[in-house]
């Protein structure tokens, strides 16, 4: 195939209509009606090999003057020998791209005109797209977006530019001085491509019925593994150890609860016995209780109800700390001061 002037066309094919690329959930980018050949010896390939369909012309520069870049993909598919022929075998799949590049060049030097400046711009163009996509590629994918399909080049040659290949590349210099920009980059660009990392991996292409028994058989493991003990190894002992383990905290947390609710016990016993003496001192001028409020709701209320009656309500002083109450003092007693936490 051959991309001239951002057109894709077919070199196999006599008729120039132009050629679609299409994006397929399964292959990814494909080229909607190109022509595929199979090759069984290296005979039938020649001839394909000579193909001389591809835009040329002439510049002050160069008499034959490539103005399209040219693509020729093979697809290598191997198999063993002891499958050639039957339906279950797997195949192992390969693509190989020979990319001869358009050259790029300055109108001022190539006295471009007409269409010849159009097939430069075009040229520069996507060979510009190339090499940001490559220097972005050399950078790490961390860097941005890279915008393959900023150019047709690009995005055909996107499955090798993402790193499951591997990439040989042959850069042409000019010694001249008057072209030693230009060569220099050339060599810019053969640098960053260099710093590509790339990772190709071994593509399987497999038939259906091979696919069928693949998949038979993993199903066959799945369900062995479920079929199977829950577990392989004897992990009952472990299991029992931290049972026990398990009962004796909750029976040391039992006692402690039970030796915490006892001291509460004696500690509220403790209390209201105090409580009870200083109310049945009858021969005091004032009585003060300095009680928190979660005391008082606990032991005071109840020995107010047995003892007020006996304590003139003048000499009757309570002092209280923390948020309270007034409700159940005030019905009870006639002088109360209340804490500023009242």
């Amino acid at each position: 195939m051959e991309i001239y002037n951002e057109i894709v066309r077919d070199l196999l094919s006599s008729d120039n209509t132009q050629l679609r690329l299409l994006d397929d959930p399964e292959k990814g980018m494909v080229i909607e009606k190109l022509r595929e050949e199979i090759l069984s010896d290296w005979n039938r390939c020649c001839p394909f090999a000579k193909v001389t369909q591809r835009q040329i012309g002439e510049t002050s520069m160069n008499e034959k003057s490539s103005r399209s870049h040219q693509i020729l993909r093979l697809t290598i598919e191997s198999s063993a020998r002891e499958f050639i022929g039957k339906g279950n075998s797997t195949n192992l799949a390969a693509s190989v791209n020979f990319v001869d590049l358009a050259g790029s060049e300055r109108a001022s030097q190539a006295l471009s005109v007409g269409q010849r400046l159009k097939e430069g711009c075009h040229i520069n163009r996507s060979l510009l797209t190339l090499g940001t996509v490559i220097r972005k590629l050399s950078k790490g994918r961390l860097h941005g977006h890279v915008n393959y399909r900023d150019s047709k080049l690009t995005r055909i040659l996107q499955p090798a530019l993402e790193g499951n290949a591997r990439t040989a590349i042959i850069c042409t210099l000019n010694p001249s001085e008057s072209h030693a920009e230009q060569s220099r980059n050339t060599l810019v660009f053969a640098s960053c491509a260099k710093e590509v990392s790339t990772n190709a991996k071994v593509n399987v292409v497999m038939s259906d019925k091979a696919l069928v028994k693949h998949l038979q058989k993993e199903v066959a493991r799945l369900e062995k593994e479920l079929k199977a003990p829950i577990s392989t190894c004897d992990h009952g002992p472990l299991l029992r150890k931290k049972d026990m383990q398990i009962e004796k905290l909750e029976k040391e947390t039992g006692e402690l609860k039970k030796q915490r609710d006892l001291a509460h016990s004696h500690i509220d016993d403790l209390l209201r016995e105090m409580a009870k003496l200083q109310f049945e001192n009858q021969n005091a001028d004032q009585v003060i209780l300095v009680l928190s409020s979660h005391l008082l709701s606990k032991f005071l209320y109840p020995c107010l109800e047995v003892s007020i009656k006996e304590i003139p309500n003048d000499n009757l002083v309570f002092l209280l700390s923390g948020p309270t109450s007034r409700c159940n003092i005030q019905k009870k007693c006639t002088r109360c001061w209340f804490g500023s936490n009242e």
